[in-house]
């Protein structure tokens, strides 16, 4: 059978109309700037449009230029007292949201700013600086984060650089010095050269050709200077800063007049600069000024030059991508002494005009950017075969904005009537959806074509389509003529083209007038992406021969089967028996590789990697099946096979294997296959998912009996694209020793899901977990509560989990329960209470357990009851004392259910004498346990010894933990110590002088209390001094105690233990008072300061 196929043979170029991609000409807006020096366009006036402001040297003149529609008011005067006006900036400096201006004008040597009321009408000058000597240029930025605008300034005669902070209102600071050492600064510029979320500062500078940065630490702190480039034969002057290669970080842009050199310099996106890269040699042209911006809206940065001394002018280079710049194309030689260049959107139609200033010619000029023409074309036609109809786009390229006001367009249609037929047209997925079409016949071989649009045409792409049908081969011109938009405005250009058709043989997809293997081969190629043909739509039609939407192996085996047998007809009905219900795939993995079996009548397959949510690199194909034909594309973005034989492959051949490399997957891979034309997925999860029993790192989970503990089922991570929503598996246990309590999902990554317990089976949990969203994360899936009912081993393990009722995770960690019968304070579990036990509990307490070494028991949950044997929920000192207390028989039984140590009056106290770095922790009460721990040190560099014990150790336990981040002490004993013994001396060590305290946490049997011991003292008492607080000193004291810092007319009592008042004083006007306290008995008093109603201060002393 023959089907008469059209392709594309000839693309014909007409244009109507010529327009030069370039800019328009010079427009101006002034020529009474008396030497001009620097213009810039921001909206001063709040209407939308961007007005223009103007620096000129010669009258000492700032001004703004109102813009009404792209035409331009007379100058508006702003200030006439800038002496050597040379550079303007404007920018919201006072958070009033209206642009206000900065000048720099280097005669009188100042910085100022002009205050904008949002209408157009700004304040006389405010004075920033006049601490700068010929400054050249300044900027306006964040420089410290606070989220208004800060200015930087260059300046040459004083070399210096400097920022001035900006307190959100327009007030300044004085001069914030970043550097004097550099020869004349000329620019200077601010941008995040590290990609640190701050604006870092960039200058160039005359004297010695160099270009240099400093990086801010986000506060305007600054860096030393860093060195971009540096030339003593460049006289260079200008620099910019874009990113010029796409790559997401500013580039550095380079002019220098001496050597004539436009380059740049590729920043890596850390602040490092490769050597300079050439743009242009401009030979006797001078390159006075670079600036930088998209122009022709293609997504990359173009340079515009300002060019002196050999013949005045403004030209641009196209970036083409990748930093492939064009030629100089000169936009303007219509200037006297050009100085500078800045873009703006003038018109308001989208893209970045061009304003310059030019000295001698005193001129104010702009220039209309062109460079994105609109041009209409008749889309190419990659085919079209003679009994199809196709859809022929007419399109617009070049971006149509709302400011062009288009909201019609009609042309005229050329076509040959004796090759195609008319069939209709459509405005479908363009970007005239919603205009109406009127198309008219009248004229063989023309349509006459009207659209019209409710609103504003905008953006770019296909306008409407023309459908025809194919009725002959042969070659048909298609052209448009007479298109206009509104009736009026002609497009730039107009591009027509051309069809032919041929004919081809269903099959003959090479199209050399016969079939044979090499059409098979194409097509299988063509089924996985890969090949040297051009395929379009004409070649797909004679490929497809099994009658379905895709072109697959089965076409390529239908080739073969063409070939072998000599009757067989194109196009294959139904697939003829290529097509069975039964061809399929059998898909395995094992040791990291996934193989490919056949299945049932298997003539063809074709295999995609589809999705590779993992980390997997996965390797070359092997197809291992001896086949007729083999494809394969290991693109890892296209990864693919397919292969084809004229006749059935034998049941569980193996076909193809793939292997993957990587560590730690963490995802799927999702394969489409066809097998024949059947088409399906297949997801393999080769994540490293691990379920555990408890943790993954788990040993034997103990405890004792008559508990009630927590099993939690533990999961390794879980990612988004492994597409979990559900769970299920069965936990298997022994019901003689553990009581099932009930389950919980609540705080886990399970939480928002629903889950399903079933305990009706002796020995055995069956779970089943479900989820809306997908499951992600790592920790805990679930808990669940059993009750330890006997002692022994019982074991819990997991059976056939599976994740969305398909897919096992990799691994799978089971554990064991160990339960023991124990006594409360019998910690090491050995059937014993003794001081071994009491020595765990201490050692416990001060954060050493567990050290293999020392300790090598391991503090589950279980052991911390046992060890908790005064029943107050931690473990301290005190339980180490009643648990020797029990060993030596003077306690019956535990938990305490009364505390049986007086603490009462337990307590401990620190003496410290001024001129030394020691302490003395000194008993009080009735103390028979103490802990001691360090919470915090504010001295920075002091570090503490390790502690001194000074009680008996045959009278009592003690222990302690040396290390400055876990600093403790421990020490517990059968009966209480005297009052004022000492138990501890620590030596602390503070090079750096610095003030700071040592706050402890003390428990004193179980009373809990903070104490500061200050480091520094003599800079304490001047820092307290500062502060207005009350200090006592000495303490403990058996003479004299001083008291600093008081109020007039506070009174101070000292208190016994009883409450009676032993000393009554009053200091009146001192604030400075002591109080002899020689004739008072030894012990623990308490001293009391008070104003009025007011307790200032309320504190333990030791007098001895």
């Amino acid at each position: 059978m023959k089907k008469k196929i059209s392709i594309l043979l000839l693309l014909l170029l007409l244009i109507s109309k010529l327009f030069s991609q370039d800019f328009g000409e010079q427009q101006i807006i002034s020529e009474n700037a008396n030497g001009a020096r620097c213009v810039f366009s921001i909206d001063l006036d709040g209407d939308g449009d961007n007005d223009i402001i103007s620096a000129s040297w010669e009258d000492n003149k700032v001004v703004w230029y109102k813009n009404e529609e792209n035409v331009f008011s007379e100058e508006q005067i702003i200030t006439t007292n800038v002496n050597g006006i040379l550079f303007i900036y404007s920018i919201d400096l006072d958070g009033d949201e209206d642009n206000d201006i900065i000048s720099v004008s280097r005669l009188d040597n100042k910085i100022a700013w002009y205050e904008n009321d949002g209408d157009g009408n700004f304040s006389s000058e405010i004075i920033i600086n006049y601490n700068v000597e010929s400054p050249r240029s300044v900027y306006a930025i964040d420089l410290d984060n606070d989220g208004d605008n800060d200015i930087l300034s260059a300046s040459m005669l004083d070399n210096k650089v400097a920022w001035y902070e900006n307190d959100g209102q327009g007030n300044f600071s004085s001069q914030k010095i970043i550097t004097t050492n550099v020869n004349s600064p000329y620019f200077v510029t601010s941008v995040d050269l590290d990609n640190d979320n701050d604006n870092d500062v960039i200058f160039s500078s005359y004297g010695n050709s160099k270009t240099s940065y400093f990086l801010n630490d986000g506060n305007g702190n600054f860096s030393n200077e860093t060195v971009i480039t540096e030339s003593s034969s460049s006289e260079m002057k200008s620099i910019f800063l874009t990113d010029l290669d796409q790559d997401g970080d500013k580039d550095l842009l380079w002019a220098s007049t001496f050597d004539s050199r436009i380059s740049w310099f590729e920043n890596d996106g850390d602040a490092n600069f490769g050597t300079a890269q050439l743009i242009s040699m401009t030979g006797l042209d001078k390159a006075k000024f670079i600036y930088s911006n998209d122009f022709d809206k293609d997504g990359d940065n173009d340079i515009v030059v300002v060019f002196r001394d050999n013949g005045d002018k403004i030209a641009w280079y196209e970036n083409f991508g990748n930093t492939n710049f064009g030629n100089m194309q000169i936009i303007t030689e219509n200037v006297n002494f050009p100085y500078y260049v800045f873009a703006k959107d003038i018109d308001n139609d989208g893209d970045e005009d061009l304003l310059s200033a030019s000295s001698s010619d005193n001129k104010i000029a702009w220039y209309e950017n062109n460079i994105n023409p609109k041009n209409i074309i008749i889309e190419n036609i990659n085919s079209a075969g003679v009994g199809m109809e196709i859809d022929i786009p007419i399109s617009v390229t070049g971006v149509l904005y709302e400011n062009d006001n288009y909201f019609s367009y009609r042309f005229k249609f050329h076509y040959d009537s004796e090759k195609l037929e008319y069939i209709s047209s459509n405005l479908n997925n363009t970007i005239s959806p919603e205009g109406s079409i009127e198309i008219t016949n009248e004229n063989e071989n023309e349509l006459d074509i009207y659209c019209y649009y409710s609103g504003v045409l905008t953006g770019q792409g296909d306008l409407m389509k023309i459908r025809f049908k194919i009725i002959e081969e042969g070659t048909s011109d298609l052209e448009i003529t007479d298109f206009f938009f509104n009736d009026v405005i002609e497009p730039e250009n107009i591009i027509n083209t051309s069809l032919s058709a041929i004919y081809a043989d269903l099959g003959d997809v090479n199209a050399d007038n016969e079939i044979t293997n090499s059409d098979a081969e194409h097509i299988l190629k063509r089924s996985i992406n890969i090949g040297d043909l051009v395929w379009n739509e004409w070649r797909d039609s004679i490929a497809n021969l099994d009658g379905d939407t895709i072109i697959s192996a089965n076409d390529a085996a239908n080739i073969l089967r063409k070939i072998a047998i000599s009757d067989y007809e194109f196009p294959v009905e139904n697939g003829e028996i290529i097509i069975d219900d039964t061809s399929s795939i059998e898909v395995e993995t094992i040791d990291n590789e996934i193989i490919f079996k056949s299945k049932g009548n298997l003539f063809a397959l074709n295999v995609f990697l589809i999705e590779n949510t993992t980390n997997a690199i996965l390797n070359e194909i092997n197809v291992t099946a001896s086949m007729p034909l083999v494809s394969k594309n290991n693109d890892v973005n296209n990864f693919s096979f397919g292969v084809a034989s004229p006749m059935f492959i034998a049941e569980g051949v193996e076909i193809a294997r793939v292997s993957y490399e990587g560590v730690e997957f963490d995802g799927n891979l999702k394969f489409k296959i066809i097998a024949n034309n059947h088409v399906f997925e297949r997801n393999f999860d080769i994540s490293d998912v691990t379920i555990s029993v408890d943790s993954i790192n788990s040993e034997m989970i103990e405890t004792i009996v008559g508990m009630e503990i927590e099993i939690p089922i533990f999961t390794t991570n879980i990612i988004e694209n492994n597409d979990f929503k559900s769970y299920s598996f069965k936990l298997n246990y022994d019901d003689s020793k553990l009581e099932y309590k009930g389950g919980s999902i609540e705080n886990t990554i399970s939480e928002e899901g629903i889950i399903e317990i079933n305990d009706n089976i002796q020995n055995e949990l069956s779970i089943q977990y479900t989820k809306i969203y997908n499951l992600t994360g790592e920790g805990e899936l679930l808990k669940l509560n059993f009750f330890i009912k006997e002692e022994g081993i019982s074991e819990l393990n997991i059976s056939d989990f599976l994740f969305n009722n398909l897919v096992e995770p990799k691994n799978i960690i089971n554990n064991q329960i160990k339960s023991v019968e124990c006594d409360y304070g019998d910690v090491n579990a050995d059937g014993i209470i003794d001081d071994e036990d009491a020595k765990y509990a201490l050692e416990y307490s001060l954060g050493l357990d567990p050290l293999s070494d020392e300790d090598p028991i391991p503090w589950d949950e279980w052991r911390q009851i046992v060890a908790d044997v005064d029943n107050l929920e931690n473990i301290t000192a005190n339980d180490a004392s009643y648990i020797l207390k029990k060993a030596m028989g003077f306690i019956n039984e535990f938990p305490i259910e009364n505390n049986e140590n007086n603490n009462e009056t337990a307590g401990v106290i620190i003496q410290k004498e001024i001129d030394k770095n020691e302490a003395t922790f000194i008993s009080t009460g009735n103390l028979i346990a103490f802990n001691l721990h360090l919470i915090k040190n504010t001295a920075d560099g002091s570090t503490i010894d390790a502690p001194e014990i000074l009680v008996n150790v045959n009278e009592a336990l003690t222990k302690f933990n040396p290390d400055n981040n876990n600093y403790a002490i421990g020490i517990a004993a059968t009966m209480p110590f005297p009052e004022g013994t000492e138990l501890a001396k620590i030596v602390f060590h503070n090079p750096n002088n610095s003030y700071g305290t040592l706050r402890f946490r003390i428990l004193a049997n179980d009373n809990v209390s903070e104490e500061l011991l200050l480091v520094s003292e003599e800079d304490a008492i001047e820092d307290i001094n500062n502060l207005n607080k009350i200090l006592i000193f000495p303490n403990p004291a058996n003479e004299i105690l001083n008291i600093k810092n008081l109020k007039n007319n506070s009174d101070i009592y000292i208190v016994d233990l009883l409450g009676k008042i032993i000393v009554h004083k009053n200091n009146h006007f001192f604030n400075d008072f002591k109080i002899d306290i020689s004739n008072l008995e030894k012990g623990v008093y308490f001293i009391k300061i008070n104003k009025k109603k007011d307790i200032l201060l309320r504190k333990k002393i030791l007098i001895f």
